[in-house]
């Protein structure tokens, strides 16, 4: 019995797999051999064994001529663009160091892939019916992901971290083991996402927690709270973040006055606050960071009547506002301004809208409106055009549509700068696609030398119901031609939300890090 290499140009794929088959011919007739069998046999059939590897073990394939520095970044680009990454067998970096051993040294010694931890501590039920704490779904015990949130760390190599720590647990308290874990790397956190419950029952739970990561943040940067009402989680948790230095952006969720919050006088560029605030505290948040570039205010209670007891403000660039935005926005005139998020709930609010545009001369390149009233889309004509260089439109509509806005937006007139456009919580019927792909149609035709006008790349429409309310044919057939020539489209519901949709965190919890400001 023997195996030959027949003579084929080695340098096909073909002759590589041929060489491949041979040598699982050979292992299997070797495996099948009966130990009564002359040794000479056995002994011929591993010298064609060896002989074989040796010519496969030669084999290059272009995919390992890939420089480690290349596929090291597009590993990078594999972790969820929100910047948070939760420990998954099934997510990037655990899945790409399970592939081969060449990834999984290539995984293993890129830092920027472990310099990121999302980590949700559950009430998860046991056999017996009752509730265990469990720092995932699924997982077996707080030992094993300890040990796992050690060893991620230190693949970090020393670089600065993001922790993310959510907990959900109502009867138990915190797991020490996994405190004194996290505690260790403290130092070196530079952003941190801290939820707790208002139902922790163990008040010595949170003082141990207090105690063992107490810091100092020497490099923290960016710290958002959620941590209830409850008096003592408030003040065991707030006498953590005492002295910080480098914090830049700070977000501060429900239940939690501002007036709380010791962050000293840290030079903040960013902050949120999703939690009801007076106009006075505002005010005089507003004088104590000077340098502030953005700023989100969730609930405002007005207690100043006049622009004249607002003091000067920062040069912002960035502002998000929702309940009592419109009294806010009429005291202030912002001429830096280039990102706005606002909420409408009156008609009269897109009135102060506009005047607060005319007023401020302000550059706007993003504007994203919460329309919660009925409004004609006429009125949000009179703010556009006030808007030549918008760059990104969004619209969150809770009553009406868009019909007419799409027949005016047809006309590279307004807003001509426009490169991405939304619309969401939308309830379109079968007559409202043909305006709107129209729209669409008029603003990819636009060539770059059309005096200063842009074309539009990206269109995303949220629909507020279900499948019934997607295009008739001939519209479906008009847009997936507007895609093959390269509009970015998505459609998306409830009912049948796309991939690029599903998002693994809750921008409820932790919103999202605002627009560049830069």
């Amino acid at each position: 019995m023997s195996f030959t290499v027949p003579p084929h140009d080695t340098s096909t794929p073909t002759w590589r797999q041929s060489q491949r088959d041979h040598l699982t011919e050979i292992c299997d007739t070797i495996s099948q051999l009966d130990c009564d069998f002359h040794s000479d046999v056995p002994e011929f059939l591993d010298a064609d064994r060896r002989r074989i590897m040796a010519v496969v073990s030669s084999f290059s394939y272009d995919v390992t001529t890939i420089p480690v520095e290349i596929i090291s970044r597009i590993f990078v680009h594999c972790l969820p663009t929100d910047g948070r990454v939760r420990p998954s067998p099934h997510r990037a970096p655990l899945l790409l160091a399970q592939i081969c051993r060449r990834w999984r040294e290539i995984a293993l010694g890129t830092v920027q892939l472990w310099c990121s931890f999302d980590f949700t501590l559950q009430s998860t039920p046991t056999p017996n019916g009752r509730t265990r704490r469990a720092p995932m779904v699924r997982e077996p015990s707080h030992a094993g992901m300890c040990a796992l949130h050690r060893a991620w760390c230190h693949r970090a190599n020393g670089y600065p971290l993001s922790v993310t720590l959510r907990c959900s647990i109502r009867r138990y308290g915190l797991p020490t083991d996994f405190l004194i874990t996290v505690a260790t790397f403290a130092p070196q956190w530079e952003r941190m996402e801290l939820a707790l419950p208002n139902f922790l029952s163990s008040a010595p739970d949170i003082a141990r927690f207090a105690a063992r990561i107490g810091g100092p943040f020497p490099a923290l940067s960016t710290l958002a709270l959620s941590i209830g009402n409850l008096p003592y989680v408030i003040e065991q948790t707030l006498g953590m973040y005492q002295n910080l230095p480098q914090l830049r952006d700070f977000r501060l969720s429900y239940g939690l006055a501002l007036s709380r919050v010791p962050i000293g006088g840290a030079p903040l560029t960013s902050l949120e606050l999703q939690t009801e605030v007076s106009l006075g505290d505002c005010n005089a948040t507003l004088q104590r960071f000077p340098s502030l570039l953005h700023l989100g205010l969730l609930h405002i209670d007005f207690d100043l009547p006049t622009a004249s007891d607002l003091g000067p403000l920062p040069p912002l660039k960035s502002l998000t506002l929702d309940i009592g935005g419109c009294r806010f926005l009429a005291l202030v005139t912002l001429p830096h301004l280039r990102h706005l998020n606002y909420s409408i709930y009156a008609g009269d609010d897109i009135d102060t809208l506009v005047a607060f545009l005319g007023r401020s001369a302000c550059s706007l390149t993003h504007l994203a409106l919460r329309i919660h009233t009925v409004i004609e889309d006429l009125f949000l004509l009179q703010c556009l055009q006030l808007l030549p260089l918008l760059e990104d439109l969004h619209i969150e509509y809770r009553h009406g549509g868009a019909r007419t806005l799409c027949n005016h937006l047809q006309s590279l007139d307004i807003v001509p700068q426009l490169r991405t456009l939304s619309f969401s919580e939308l309830a379109p019927y079968g007559y409202t696609y043909p305006p709107l792909v129209q729209m669409l149609q008029a603003r990819r035709r636009v060539r770059t030398a059309s005096a200063g006008a842009q074309r539009l790349s990206s269109f995303d429409l949220g629909l507020a119901f279900s499948k019934g309310m997607l295009p008739y044919r001939p519209d479906a057939e008009k847009l997936r031609r507007l895609v093959e020539g390269g509009l970015r489209l998505r459609i998306h519901g409830p009912g049948f939300e796309c991939p690029e949709g599903q998002y693994i965190d809750e921008q409820l919890e932790f919103p999202r890090p605002h627009p560049s400001v830069a």
